[in-house]
């Protein structure tokens, strides 16, 4: 009786185990990092230095 539950019950349950953590770190390898969130002090669209002066040269 041990010797069916080792080899029907708890060596494929370890391989399934041991498969879904090999692809559980394969994902976590190559996930992207988390895109950073823009700050929302900074204004958006476009820069507000060309709405100040419209006429004024800019030299970079």
């Amino acid at each position: 009786m041990v010797v069916l539950m080792v080899t029907c019950c708890f060596f494929p349950l370890a391989v399934i185990i041991f498969c879904y953590l090999q692809v559980w770190l394969a994902i976590r390898a190559v996930r992207r990092p988390p895109q950073k969130n823009p700050d929302p002090k900074k204004p958006r669209g476009k820069n507000p230095e060309l709405k100040k002066n419209p006429g004024e040269k800019i030299l970079n």
